[in-house]
């Protein structure tokens, strides 16, 4: 199942043809706050676009960083820059997220389908 989250980028990584990692922080609606913690959302989204936000969401940290690994396109690197530059709103579509393990320490993994400037 596919997962989005719309957000603004905190920090990027980048190996020399690919990103390396991640750190966002998620906008209204895919952003949970609880006390001082705040919480990304990535929301299921059907191939029409619908998103199925509820039980079935995943729920991270905000300050776990997010590695895209060998799946993210050179040409998502352009556009994420962009949007780190000046400070836009984008919206990431994962093909699927993976929970992080006790060896990753604040990592979760994610293959990075689409970056779209919102």
């Amino acid at each position: 199942m596919a997962f989005q989250i719309e957000c603004v980028i905190q920090e990027v990584e980048f190996d020399v043809e690919k990103i390396v990692s991640l750190k966002i922080k998620g906008t209204e609606g895919y952003l949970l706050k609880q006390g001082s913690a705040e919480f990304n959302v990535f929301c299921p989204v059907l191939e029409n676009g619908e998103r199925l936000c509820g039980k079935t969401a995943k729920i991270f940290d905000v300050k776990e960083l997010l590695c895209c690994g060998n799946d993210s396109k050179e040409k998502h690197c352009s556009v994420i820059l962009q949007a780190k530059l000046v400070n836009a709103k984008v919206r990431l579509k994962f093909e699927s997220i993976n929970s992080k393990d006790a060896d990753s320490g604040n990592k979760i993994f994610a293959s990075l389908t689409s970056v779209a400037l919102i």
